[in-house]
């Protein structure tokens, strides 16, 4: 799950849009899930281990040993 800066998205009442493809054989994301929030979503802050966390300076690999709450 990637951070997205707030200065990433367009004005209020434009439209933001994604594009995913696939480039390689074997990866393919089978859930997207957008949330806007002030927090991040590093697992350190939201306590969930069960997704990979990346943003411009982090990578942390999902964690399925760790329990979330």
């Amino acid at each position: 799950m990637p951070d997205w800066p707030e200065s990433y998205l367009n004005a209020p009442g434009a439209d933001n849009a994604q594009t995913f493809g696939v480039s390689q054989i074997g990866w393919m994301p089978d859930a997207i899930r957008m949330e806007i929030t002030s927090n991040n979503g590093d697992p350190a802050t939201t306590g969930w281990h069960d997704y990979e966390y990346v943003n411009a300076s982090k990578y942390t690999a999902a964690n399925d040993a760790v329990p979330n709450p």
